[in-house]
């Protein structure tokens, strides 16, 4: 269950679920009424809607692009259509959540009610930073205070270096599995799920 005013973050490895399983929580939400905001910064509006179709018939992502018509893919899609809106892409990090801001609040005049967000993934929100670090803490700071002040949902989807993959299997303490998010150890900004 997802609630207003909340900020949450997946992390894990590359190619460990965490974008299924955002897809996963999106589509329960759009059968709920609530409206989906995806910010792909990571894989391509195409991709995911890809993936979002594999997701809803059970069927992997390779055999969809490889063996399904465009017209099918679109029809599968006409589901969710409605209620779920990408995000568009730009490099600029202010840029980026200036146009997340505008469709957070499209979405709420529009379906009278707070979107679920989906950052696809926080890493790029801060890449082009010259401090990565603090820029990925501020970005999470922002959505925290976005989630709060909108009194929508947010989910940060956060994938950890290899080095920090261990933060996931409980081999090192809090601080670094936190520092792994790029979040302060001392902070409660982001509620681990």
């Amino acid at each position: 269950r997802t609630y207003p005013g909340d900020c949450i973050s997946v992390a894990g490895a590359k190619g460990g679920g965490k974008t299924s399983f955002a897809i996963q929580v999106a589509i329960a939400n759009t059968g709920d009424g609530t409206p989906v905001i995806w910010c792909a910064l990571e894989l391509d509006p195409k991709q995911i809607s890809t993936r979002i179709v594999g997701n809803m018939h059970g069927v992997h992502t390779a055999e969809i692009r490889e063996r399904w018509p465009s017209d099918r893919i679109a029809h599968s899609l006409t589901a969710i259509a409605d209620m779920w809106r990408f995000v568009d892409r730009y490099s600029d990090t202010e840029r980026q959540v200036a146009a997340l801001m505008d469709a957070i609040h499209l979405a709420k005049k529009v379906y009278r009610r707070p979107p679920l967000v989906i950052i696809d993934y926080l890493g790029k929100l801060a890449s082009m930073a010259k401090d990565i670090k603090l820029a990925t803490i501020q970005a999470v700071e922002q959505m925290r205070a976005a989630a709060i002040a909108e009194q929508c949902f947010i989910m940060l989807l956060v994938q950890t270096s290899r080095a920090n993959e261990g933060s996931l299997t409980g081999r090192i303490d809090i601080a670094a599995a936190t520092d792994a998010m790029g979040s302060a150890a001392e902070s409660a900004e982001v509620e681990a799920a």
